[in-house]
Parts: structure tokens; sequence; C-alpha cells
């Protein structure tokens, strides 16, 4: 089930939406092959769609990748505590976040 936090991520006009808005006009996202399969698989959840309808998911997921760099992290790391995160980390080592 999505955290309140995402969910209120997904919904038009919210703050953090808007601050990913701001964040795209600046910056481009870092993603790699891993963060790119994980993030629609995320979003497919059916818990969303208690939240948020499959076109405004859809809507963030082209706002989110639209501007992106890709990166290949060529160094495994194994520092989170839940092993799941440690592909994060992995590529923000790699892009230098």
């Amino acid at each position: 089930m999505p955290t309140f936090s995402q969910a209120a991520a997904l919904k038009r006009d919210s703050v953090p939406e808007q601050a990913l808005a701001r964040f795209r006009e600046v910056e481009s996202i870092a993603l790699s092959a891993v963060t790119l399969r994980k993030i629609p698989a995320v979003l497919a959840q059916p818990a969303f769609g208690k939240f948020v309808s499959e076109s405004r998911r859809a809507g963030f997921l082209h706002l989110l990748c639209a501007r992106h760099s890709f990166f290949t992290p060529s160094e495994r790391i194994a520092d989170c505590r839940d092993a799941k995160d440690n592909k994060y980390l992995e590529l923000a080592v790699e892009c230098g976040a």
C-alpha cells in the first residue's frame, strides 16, 4: 500500500508535484535501468488506484521520466538497512549526488 506521501506526490498541483516540475526545469532526474523498471512497477500497484487514477499515475511517470540522465552503476553497494534500497545508493554514487 502506498504511503500518504507517495499518494500526495501523485496529486495534481500538490507541493511534491510542483517541486518535481520545478526541479525538472533546471536539472535532470538520475535514473538507472533498475530504478527505471521499479518506478512503473510501483505505480502499477493496485493500492495506488484507491488514491490516484491510472491516467494520473501515467502522467506522473511521464513528468518524472521526460527529462532524465541515464547512469549504469559500476559499483555494487550493500550498505542500506533495507537491501531493496541499495539500487538507489548505487545510482547516487554513480551520478555523484
